[in-house]
């Protein structure tokens, strides 16, 4: 929180639950932070997908995939769990978000992502 305030952001109500199987109808998109929630939520839709079909299905994608710095592979970097890396942890995982965020929006608006 105290990354936030020191943002600017100071009426954030933080909450999170677990993924859903009707997440993948409910979104468009779902943006995994690393690469083994990436390769969960493409299980996770393969299987989906097999059960209902395919069509009206959300995107999986790498959120570092969008603004990222290019890793070994070509894949876009992870974004790092804030937990392990103290104050620093916060800051970076904040600074990705924006980055990730900010490219997303931008291929988003140019119609790159349909």
């Amino acid at each position: 929180m105290s990354t936030l305030i020191d943002k600017g952001i100071t009426d954030y109500v933080h909450w999170a639950r677990k993924f859903r199987i009707q997440d993948f109808r409910e979104f468009d998109y779902i943006l995994a932070m690393d690469d083994d929630n990436l390769e969960d939520l493409h299980a996770l839709r393969q299987r989906e997908a097999k059960k209902r079909g395919d069509e009206g299905l959300g995107k999986v994608m790498l959120f570092g995939d969008f603004g990222g710095k290019k890793r070994r592979g070509g894949r876009g970097e992870e974004v790092q769990d804030p937990y392990y890396g103290g104050r620093d942890g916060f800051e970076i995982a904040y600074e990705q978000a924006v980055r990730f965020s900010k490219a997303f929006l931008e291929q988003l608006e140019a119609g790159q992502l349909s």
